[in-house]
């Protein structure tokens, strides 16, 4: 997000490179600085913490992919030229961050998953084992119904 505006800053304009790199990079350092709030948790939040990051990262997810097009479609019909292999290292170098970020959080995901589901089946097998467990009629009240 622009800081300045509060909103996205990653549509660009289409004919112009220096743009659409600015747009890029900005999408992406929103997304790292998601990702280092994440990591500032511990990789460990509450689902409203969650669910802002989800809310927050998916339009910016969005616009780098659409910026992601307009910059391989500028470069593929007009290309570029010298001055610009600055900014075009420090894209990629973003670029190669966002996928760092994204292994480790796609391998804690996994992690978290197996966990959850290890305990939902853990759960299950004591819950299966209660239920062959069955009370005498005198302890489950039945004695005392029958009665009256």
């Amino acid at each position: 997000m622009d800081r300045n505006h509060g909103r996205l800053r990653c549509e660009a304009d289409m004919n112009n490179l220096d743009d659409l790199l600015a747009s890029a990079i900005s999408c992406y350092r929103v997304l790292l600085d998601a990702y280092t709030e994440l990591a500032a948790s511990g990789f460990v939040a509450d689902g409203e913490v969650l669910e802002r990051l989800v809310e927050r990262m998916t339009p910016m997810m969005d616009a780098a992919r659409r910026a992601d097009q307009a910059l391989q479609g500028y470069l593929a019909g007009v290309g570029s030229s010298y001055h610009h292999l600055p900014v075009m290292r420090a894209y990629r170098d973003l670029l190669a961050q966002v996928a760092e970020r994204n292994q480790l959080l796609l391998g804690l995901a996994r992690t978290h998953s197996a966990l959850v589901a290890a305990e939902i089946s853990e759960l299950r097998a004591g819950k299966k084992a209660l239920a062959g467990y069955r009370l005498p009629a005198e302890k489950t009240g039945q004695t005392l119904s029958e009665a009256y």
